[in-house]
């Protein structure tokens, strides 16, 4: 649970306040004119709206694009993903102040349609929504439950990429998934919009009015439902000949960039390939320190789903690749300073499993140091000739059920 700020237990919290829906279902003017409304009886409420695309958050102005240009910045629907949930992590923590503070927080958007658009594009459910546990758990949600009849005839429908009849389709068989929840209501969003407005204005006071717990939950695997029955949970090998495949290294530690550049410089065997290519698979670029640890984790992940196609490319061809602070280190400093241990594990659903995991650590003995190098020298050069029987198949990383 998040708990009230010290010195404000008797203040009475603000209610958190989402509206779900697919697009052009009028969830934006009825989530702006109910905060209208809210405000005007003299309760504190503000309007916001996920993703938010400000160019003062560090993932909006990249959501901008890839929503509005042919172009987009990203190309790959897990890295998508982690980078819309890295934008409502960003953002959460001053909402949830304002939460304390006693402001109503009308959201225009939130976890559901997270979850559905991407469970829409063929991922997993699992990986879907296990990104988005942990955050803070709506009071209610009010769904604008509209048809495709009636949708596709809005104004302004299909200016958008994702405003595609058969992806809507897709989008609200996901979210039927979700609406169980006690905390669902749902609205004919088919009606007139002044029809519509009253049915939200009713709602939502009454929603207000009514008696929440001083603290605000957060949300747990349950939210999202049952998991999907046909689910698969042991997504297949990555296809590669084992007779000519390289090496996946996964480097860690405080020397693990040196020991990476004198890996490019050995034969491990005769005819192995050695460039590395570290300039584009090493790690995340422009990981600043004031991420939180979950910010952090979602940007190093989707930085590396950006970039598995080349490793795989690499790999195909015989070279031998080391990713710097790849998934081990990833899920290590992630569990150092987030209490859900399965939480940073589901970002790698499906990544490739390094052959090799190393933690190079400083070793102030020459001697010591000279040997260590010798021993994993020897080992990438046996793990190499003898790749067919203990290298096998490329595998990914998956979840926990």
């Amino acid at each position: 649970m998040v708990e009230l700020a010290a010195g404000d237990a008797q203040k009475r919290r603000g209610a958190l306040i989402v509206f779900e829906g697919l697009d052009r279902s009028g969830k934006s003017t009825q989530a702006q004119k109910i905060n209208e409304k809210l405000n005007k009886k003299g309760i504190k409420s503000e309007y916001c709206s996920f993703p938010d695309r400000s160019p003062e958050t560090r993932t909006g102005p990249t959501i901008q694009k890839h929503l509005e240009e042919a172009g987009s910045p990203l190309d790959k629907k897990e890295e998508i993903h982690l980078i819309f949930s890295q934008n409502r992590w960003e953002r959460i923590g001053k909402l949830e102040e304002k939460l304390q503070n006693g402001t109503t927080i009308i959201l225009d958007r939130y976890v559901a349609s997270g979850a559905s658009y991407t469970m829409a594009k063929g991922l997993p459910k699992s990986f879907a929504c296990a990104v988005d546990v942990g955050l803070p758990r709506p009071d209610y949600v009010v769904y604008l439950d509209v048809s495709h009849e009636v949708i596709t005839k809005r104004k302004g429908f299909g200016d958008e990429k994702f405003e595609v009849p058969k992806f809507q389709a897709d989008v609200r068989k996901a979210m039927e998934e979700f609406r169980e929840h006690s905390t669902w209501k749902t609205i004919n969003a088919d009606q007139s919009m002044e029809a519509v407005e009253n049915d939200v204005e009713k709602l939502v006071f009454d929603l207000v009015e009514a008696d929440r717990p001083e603290q605000l939950d957060v949300i747990e695997p349950g939210y999202f439902g049952a998991a999907r029955k046909d689910e698969d949970f042991e997504p297949k090998d990555f296809p590669m000949d084992v007779a000519t495949r390289g090496l996946l290294l996964a480097f860690q530690g405080p020397d693990a960039k040196v020991r990476a550049e004198e890996t490019g410089e050995e034969e491990f065997a005769e005819g192995c390939k050695t460039q590395l290519g570290l300039s584009e698979v090493h790690g995340p670029t422009g990981v600043t320190d004031d991420l939180t640890p979950r910010e952090k984790a979602l940007q190093a992940a989707a930085h590396f789903w950006n970039q598995h196609e080349n490793v795989l490319k690499h790999l195909a061809e015989g070279s031998i690749v080391v990713l710097l602070n790849y998934v081990p280190s990833l899920i290590q400093e992630t569990n150092n300073n987030v209490a859900d241990k399965t939480w940073a594990e589901a970002l790698s659903y499906g990544l490739p499993v390094p052959d090799k995991s190393v933690d190079w650590q400083s070793i102030e003995d020459l001697d010591e140091l000279i040997k260590r190098k010798e021993d994993f020298n020897k080992d990438c050069a046996r793990l190499l000739e003898h790749r067919e029987d203990l290298l096998g198949t490329v595998k990914r990383y998956v979840p926990k059920k």
